[in-house]
């Protein structure tokens, strides 16, 4: 989902988990919970913390639902979140689901996932590409859902005018090697477009 508020423009994309719909609800409330704690916020709070209640406050409408309703009761959902402002990009993540930074057909910033295999990444057991294809791949350490004191990882990043912020889910990104992806993601009209992700272009 896209939205506006006064000087940001935003976007976030959550990919859902957990049998009898569950996950199609997990992610519909963070979505709905982002944009509305987003569009109310305080104008003097910074897009930084404005963005961290606001998932923090999705976090836990999902698991006071499941405790409401004991079929979606261990449900969750990665988010990846966007505020772009006049002055940077704001970006915001739990779980697998990525947001890229790219300028001139070049990836500048990714976010890293929180998922088993790239924890081993991180530790240089495993290259990029061998997590992508391990049958491992959807372990994740960190989403909505399942801890009541959720951590947020958020950064602040610089962007040009073209620069493209793209957010995409491991159905999106995992389907190909990055090299790939990188290049369908650069062209003009991006061949993946409503696919699994959103882009925005500064």
């Amino acid at each position: 989902a896209v939205f506006s508020k006064d000087n940001y423009f935003g976007a976030v994309v959550c990919d859902g988990m957990g049998g009898m719909q569950g996950g199609s609800i997990a992610s519909q409330l963070a979505v709905q919970t982002i944009i509305e704690t987003v569009t109310v916020a305080d104008q003097q709070s910074s897009p930084s913390m404005t963005l961290i209640k606001a998932i923090r406050n999705a976090n836990t409408k999902i698991i006071e639902t499941g405790h409401s309703n004991p079929e979606y009761l261990g449900m969750g959902t990665t988010v990846t979140a966007l505020l772009l402002t006049q002055n940077s990009a704001v970006i915001a993540h739990v779980g697998d689901s990525r947001v890229y930074q790219l300028r001139n057909g070049k990836k500048v910033f990714r976010t890293f996932d929180h998922s088993m295999v790239f924890e081993m990444v991180r530790k240089k057991v495993i290259s990029e590409e061998q997590a992508r294809l391990s049958a491992q791949s959807n372990v994740i350490m960190k989403a909505l859902g399942t801890n009541p004191d959720i951590e947020v990882d958020v950064t602040e990043r610089p962007y040009k005018q073209g620069d493209r912020f793209i957010l995409c889910t491991d159905g999106f990104w995992g389907a190909m090697p990055e090299e790939d992806l990188i290049r369908h993601l650069s062209e003009n009209e991006p061949l993946w477009y409503g696919t699994g992700g959103r882009y925005i272009e500064a």
